[in-house]
């Protein structure tokens, strides 16, 4: 499904059900009714195990799945669950008898209100659960230690836009390749302008349950982080399809047929962009699950300059069908020249800041931002077995966190001399000498637990990590008064 965004206004080309998500947590709504439960269970166990059997079964999932968008004939669930006529029948009339769906007419079925509330909550609790983050967290680990095999180039279909952008050095792949594109377009934005003035240089989120690499990505604030972006002078129309590529995460496994379309239809999207404006443009998932900019394409190949670029690594071509694009599949087409910042804007840039800082309103439900986000990770690096310390996690958290706190500060140090002259410009560089202190915290956070490398998790090391941890996070309380003096202050 394909949803595009542009300025402010949002189409829907399919219509798409979204799974409401609720928080199911040890002191939440269950444990006043902890006695009914179990008298629940106790009187009607019977009938439960009944129900959960509807879906005790991964063709009945399927099923279900098919029908939360509307009826569907005995021939199209047969070609959904790919069973036998018989086995399908069977697995029809265990779900009918649990009323999770029911017969409309001869051959045709539709999702109850029962099923509907079944599946829902149970793809919720699913999601949130430990198991399904630490798969993610697993494959994620693997995709960025196993590129896919490019396979052979060919040379008849070419197309290089004429300003080529180039990824630039930092951790945090979207501000990486954001700024390569602005500055191919001729802007002077770095990094540190598209990472800071968007907000996203003073956030930190992270996961309550695990160490888990998609931490950084603050799903929550991301509609603020790129429509700030927009600000610095390029509007540009941003295509999302809301299913990660491929379906099935594992590389070993071969595309299925739904795949393959939407993969070339993503692809013809960034064709008609390129021909179009003769621009590069930004996806997510290439190689791995990173932004990284696309300047052309030679048959079905992207043209690109990734992270790779900063490795020495060659910049092989990438198959349209070769994304490792997490989650969604996500365009970013740079449409049209927009004026620049205004004092108004810059100061708008320091309340994003703050808000982020605090972590207002920026993570979704599992997940913990601003201060509190330090408490997390202070227990998490500590009470976790020494043996299932996630290395590659935790020192990928650290790495992220320690860009985004180091364009921080550039941002406000070149803030700061912009507005020297004014009253709150030395509250600028109040904030920027504190972001700088933080940032050096993190440096030597990162020399004791690298990203890559050698990994120390024993536990005088984890006491070390934990100390810097928390004496990072009473500065950053620190920075969050000095943002709030800075507002107070500009006139």
């Amino acid at each position: 499904m394909f949803i595009k965004i542009r300025s402010n206004k949002v189409n829907i080309d399919e219509h798409i059900y979204i799974v409401k998500t609720e928080s199911f947590s040890s002191g939440s709504m269950f444990d006043p009714y902890i006695d009914e439960v179990k008298r629940l269970i106790d009187s009607t166990n019977e009938d439960m195990a009944e129900l959960i059997k509807a879906l005790a079964h991964s063709k009945r999932v399927l099923i279900l799945g098919a029908l939360l968008d509307g009826r569907k004939s005995f021939p199209e669930l047969k070609k959904v669950t790919e069973l036998s006529k018989t086995a399908l029948a069977n697995h029809i009339e265990t779900m009918l008898s649990s009323y999770v769906i029911k017969r409309v007419d001869r051959g045709s079925y539709e999702i109850t209100t029962d099923g509907r509330e079944l599946i829902n909550k149970i793809a919720t609790v699913y999601h949130q659960s430990t198991k399904y983050q630490i798969m993610q967290r697993e494959l994620l680990e693997k995709q960025y230690t196993t590129f896919r095999n490019f396979g052979d180039i060919m040379t008849k279909n070419t197309k290089k836009v004429s300003n080529v952008g180039i990824y630039q050095s930092h951790g945090l792949s979207y501000s990486a390749a954001i700024s390569g594109v602005l500055q191919a377009l001729g802007e002077e934005w770095d990094v540190d302008d598209v990472t800071a003035f968007s907000g996203y240089g003073f956030l930190i989120n992270t996961n309550k349950e695990i160490i888990c690499p998609s931490g950084p990505t603050a799903l929550a604030a991301w509609k603020t982080i790129q429509e700030s972006t927009e600000l610095l002078g390029w509007d540009f129309s941003h295509y999302i399809d809301f299913e990660g590529f491929p379906s099935d995460l594992d590389p070993s496994k071969p595309l299925s047929e739904t795949d393959e379309k939407r993969a070339k239809k993503f692809f013809n999207m960034v064709k008609e962009a390129i021909d179009k404006h003769d621009r590069p443009v930004v996806i997510w998932g290439i190689p791995v699950p990173e932004y990284g900019i696309v300047n052309g394409y030679q048959d079905d190949f992207y043209l690109v300059s990734t992270f790779r670029t900063l490795l020495k690594q060659e910049e092989t071509p990438i198959a349209y069908n070769k994304l490792q694009a997490a989650g969604m599949m996500e365009l970013f087409v740079f449409e049209k020249e927009n004026k620049h910042p205004s004092e108004r804007e810059y100061k708008k840039s320091i309340e994003r800041a703050l808000k982020m800082a605090k972590g207002e309103e920026v993570a979704f439900d599992g997940y913990a931002a601003g201060p509190e986000a330090y408490d997390v990770l202070i227990k998490q690096i500590m009470e976790t077995e020494e043996e299932k310390i996630p290395k590659f996690a935790f020192g990928y958290l650290i790495d992220c966190y320690l860009c985004a706190r180091d364009s921080a500060f550039n941002y406000l140090t070149k803030l700061s001399k912009k507005y020297g002259d004014k009253n709150f410009g030395k509250h600028i560089e109040k904030a920027a000498k504190t972001y700088e202190v933080i940032d050096n915290l993190y440096k030597e956070l990162a020399n004791h637990f690298p990203i890559f490398g050698d990994q120390d998790v024993s536990l005088e090391n984890r006491e070390r990590c934990a100390n810097l941890l928390n004496e990072i996070k009473e500065n950053e309380l620190q920075a969050i008064k000095d943002l709030e003096e800075i507002i107070e202050n500009w006139n």
